[in-house]
């Protein structure tokens, strides 16, 4: 179930185009994924041992996500194309963006 967050995030979406889209659209990835990576910092400290493992193993591949995403967001490159492995490594994206320049 989304949030109002998320709710808030697609009427954004679904009112803008182009490369407007495409700017706020890496801003919510940036947001998101340091939002993830700052949880997953704090859960590397947990008590849990199964959740500490968990965040350890995950939070390498978030900061990477994080870095792409920033990269993107900020236009450094002309063409990027990513493939990305969901947190669990059970789905994966291709992500083809032309960032505006």
């Amino acid at each position: 179930m989304a949030d109002d967050s998320s709710s808030a995030d697609v009427t954004t979406l679904r009112s803008v185009t182009g490369n407007e889209f495409d700017r706020i659209y890496m801003r919510m990835m940036v947001d998101d994924h340091e939002k993830a990576v700052a949880l997953f910092i704090s859960a590397s400290q947990s008590n849990d041992t199964e959740v500490r493992a968990f965040a350890v193993k995950t939070l390498p591949t978030l900061k990477e996500h994080l870095t792409h995403a920033r990269t993107i967001s900020l236009g450094r490159l002309n063409y990027f194309k990513a493939s990305i492995k969901g947190a669990i490594g059970l789905t994966v994206y291709t992500i083809y963006l032309k960032p505006a320049l």
